[in-house]
C-alpha cells in the first residue's frame, strides 16, 4: 500500500524494499504507485474545472495501469458518462465523454505535441549529461536539429518536456 502523503524517501525505501523482495520492475511499483496517486490528484483538480470526459477516461487509465482503486470522484464521473450510453440518452461514447480531440484537430499534430516534448527532453538531457553543452542558443540550435525543429520550438519542446517530467538532476549537468 502507498500513501500519497509520504515523503520521497519513505516512498524510495518502499520502492527498495519492493525490488528486493523480488516484485517484478514495472507500474505496481510503489516510486510509480505514488507518482499515480499524484496524477489522479492532478486529474481530480483539472476534472474541477472543466468536467472533461477525457480526464475521467485517462484517470481511469492511470488506475487501471498501476492497480490502484479508483476514488470515489473517478468512479462516479465513469459511471455517470457510461450509463447515459448504457441508458440512451447519448448516442455515442463522444457524447457521453466528449470528443478526445476537438474537430478540425490534425491527429499529427496532437501526437507531435504529445510525444515530442518526452523526445527532445530526453535528448537534451543525454547532450548536457555528456558535459559538452549549457542551456543557451547553441543547445538549442544543436537540438533542433536532430528533430528537423527550430531553436524556438526546440526550445519550447524541451521545456514543455521540462515541466511534465522534471529537471535534470545534478548528475546530468
Amino acid at each position: 500500500m502507498v500513501e500519497i502523503n509520504w515523503s520521497i524517501d519513505r516512498v524510495l525505501r518502499e520502492h527498495e524494499r519492493a525490488k528486493a523482495e523480488g516484485q517484478p520492475e514495472g507500474p505496481g511499483l510503489p516510486i510509480y504507485r505514488w507518482n499515480a496517486l499524484h496524477r489522479l490528484r492532478d486529474l481530480e483538480e483539472e476534472y474541477q474545472l472543466d468536467g472533461s470526459g477525457f480526464v475521467v477516461l485517462a484517470a481511469v487509465r492511470v488506475c487501471a495501469n498501476h492497480a490502484l482503486v479508483m476514488p470515489e470522484w473517478v468512479a462516479q464521473a465513469f459511471i455517470n458518462s457510461y450509463d447515459k450510453v448504457l441508458n440512451a440518452r447519448a448516442g455515442s461514447w463522444d457524447d457521453a465523454f466528449g470528443r478526445p480531440y476537438p474537430k478540425g484537430k490534425h491527429l499529427n499534430t496532437a501526437r507531435r505535441s504529445r510525444v515530442l516534448p518526452i523526445a527532445v527532453y530526453l535528448e537534451g538531457k543525454r547532450i548536457l549529461a555528456d558535459k559538452q553543452s549549457t542551456i543557451d542558443d547553441d543547445f538549442f540550435e544543436d537540438l533542433g536539429s536532430k528533430f528537423g525543429l527550430s531553436k524556438t520550438i526546440a526550445n519550447e519542446m524541451y521545456y514543455e518536456g521540462r515541466r511534465r517530467y522534471g529537471p535534470p538532476s545534478q548528475d546530468d549537468l
